[in-house]
C-alpha cells in the first residue's frame, strides 16, 4: 500500500490522456487484485457485469433498486460463505474490496437514474453527483479497478472520478498533492503506533476469556471501552493510508 503513494504522484505528474489513464488503472488494478485475491477477482467481474447489464437493459427509472438488491445479495452470500467455511479465519479475501464495490455500483446506479429524472425534482446534492449518460465499459472498468483503491479504501462518486480522469472542472489545475497525501500517511502511522502500544495491555480478545468475567462491573466497562477504542485504530490505519494514496493522485481535490 505504501507503493500507492509514488504511484499516485506518478499518475498526477506523468500520466496524461483520458484513455491512457483509464487503461493504466484497469491493468494495474486487476494485477493488484489478482496478486491479493487470486481467482477472487472473478467475484468483482461478476458483480460488476450483472450490475452493468441491469443498468443497460432495465428501465432507467427502476434499475437502481435491482442493482442495489443484486450487489447486497451477492455480498451477503460471500460473507455467509466465509462464515460457514472459514469462520474465525484472518484470511484477506475479496470481500475486503467487494464491500466498497457495493457502494460504488449502487451509487452509480442511483446517480444514473437521477440523470433520467427531471432536474427540478432533484436536490442540490443529486444534481452535483448526477450521471447523465451510461458509462462506457472502459469508464466503468476504470472506476471499479481504480488502482489506488482496488484492495480497500474509501468511497468516491463516479462523477468525481470521471472529472479527475478527464482533468475537467475542479481537476483542471490540481496543486501538488504530495504534502496533503503525506499528512494522511502520518495519520495512518499514528493510528498504527497507538494501536501497537495500547493493544497488548487492552486487548479485545481478553474479553472472551474467563479471567475477564472475574473483574467487577466498572472494571469490565472501562477495560472493554478502552480495548474497543484501541481496536478502532487498527481499522483507521489502512483507511487513512488508502485515503492518502487517493489524495496523492489528485482525486478528492475540491477546487480550493
Amino acid at each position: 500500500m505504501l507503493l500507492q503513494y509514488p504511484n499516485g504522484w506518478f499518475m498526477h505528474y506523468c500520466l496524461h490522456g483520458t484513455k491512457v489513464r483509464h487503461v493504466y488503472n484497469i491493468v494495474l488494478g486487476i494485477l493488484i487484485q489478482t496478486y491479493l485475491f487470486g481467482f477472487g477477482v472473478l467475484h468483482v467481474v461478476l458483480m460488476t457485469s450483472v450490475a452493468y447489464a441491469m443498468m443497460v437493459f432495465l428501465p432507467r427509472n427502476k434499475q437502481a433498486t435491482y442493482v442495489m438488491f443484486w450487489v447486497l445479495a451477492y455480498l451477503s452470500y460471500s460473507h455467509l460463505e466465509a462464515i460457514i467455511f472459514r469462520f474465525g479465519s484472518y484470511d484477506m479475501d475479496v470481500t475486503t474490496y467487494t464491500m466498497l464495490l457495493v457502494c460504488k455500483l449502487s451509487a452509480l446506479a442511483y446517480c444514473y437514474q437521477d440523470g433520467g429524472t427531471d432536474a427540478a425534482k432533484l436536490n442540490e446534492d443529486q444534481r452535483k453527483r448526477v450521471v447523465m449518460n451510461l458509462p462506457t465499459l472502459l469508464e466503468l472498468a476504470s472506476y471499479v479497478w481504480f488502482t489506488q483503491a482496488c484492495a480497500l479504501g474509501v468511497f468516491f462518486e463516479f462523477s468525481d472520478y470521471k472529472r479527475w480522469i478527464e482533468r475537467s472542472h475542479e481537476y483542471k489545475q490540481v496543486p501538488c498533492p504530495i504534502l496533503p497525501s503525506l499528512k494522511w500517511l502520518a495519520a495512518s502511522l499514528s493510528c498504527l503506533i497507538f494501536y501497537t502500544l495500547v493493544s497488548p495491555t487492552f486487548n479485545v480478545e481478553f474479553c472472551y476469556v474467563k479471567e475477564f468475567w472475574e473483574f467487577n462491573f466498572p472494571h469490565k466497562v472501562v477495560y472493554y471501552f478502552v480495548a474497543m477504542s484501541a481496536k478502532r485504530f487498527f481499522y483507521y490505519n489502512p483507511f487513512c493510508l488508502t485515503t492518502g494514496a487517493i489524495i496523492g493522485c489528485g482525486l478528492g481535490y475540491n477546487g480550493m
